[in-house]
């Protein structure tokens, strides 16, 4: 589904991630998900194909966002495993966000610009992910979250769940998860 561009959103309804499609230059995906042939399907009803995409980012390391990275390396992308403060994409420039607390080393992606945030399981509608599983941390999540709560966001992508794609909706869903996280 395009967001608007150069932003394309596959939800994934199942056990595995929704996936972010960034038609600029390289190409990128953001979580590949569980099921990358579906994902691939999906994708060529908007003109893309698996062939295509030059970059694969995750915003972590848990196996229902990066199952597909194989399958798309395979097909030339190359999958970034440490990227630096900045993932500068031709037209499009996203500071990477350092947000632990669901997991280690879990990251989301602004776009100041056009005021986007790629939120991975950092923060979903209304609800962040998980901090009870290994190596997740709730006073680290909180941290997360305050970060990201500074942020000018318009636009939410998140790695489970449905885009957000309207401030007043992103501001009740940041307080929503404020307030449940008692901060």
């Amino acid at each position: 589904m395009k967001i608007f561009d150069p932003y394309y959103f596959y939800e994934n309804r199942g056990l595995g991630s929704n996936s972010i499609l960034i038609d600029a230059s390289p190409k990128v995906i953001v979580d590949t998900g569980m099921n990358p042939r579906r994902l691939s399907k999906r994708m060529a009803v908007d003109g893309f194909h698996p062939e295509e995409i030059g970059m694969v980012v995750n915003t972590h390391s848990h196996i229902d966002h990066t199952a597909g990275n194989r399958f798309f390396r395979r097909r030339g992308a190359k999958v970034l495993t440490c990227i630096g403060e900045y993932l500068d994409l031709k037209d499009v420039c996203l500071k990477v966000i350092s947000t632990p607390g669901h997991s280690p080393g879990s990251v989301c992606l602004y776009d100041e610009d056009n005021r986007v945030l790629i939120s991975g399981d950092t923060i979903l509608p209304y609800c962040v992910g998980r901090w009870d599983l290994p190596g997740g941390d709730l006073e680290s999540l909180k941290i997360s979250v305050l970060k990201l709560s500074e942020l000018k966001v318009d636009y939410l992508l998140p790695g489970h769940m449905y885009p957000l794609t309207n401030r007043k909706d992103i501001l009740e869903s940041m307080n929503a998860i404020m307030e449940m996280l008692g901060i």
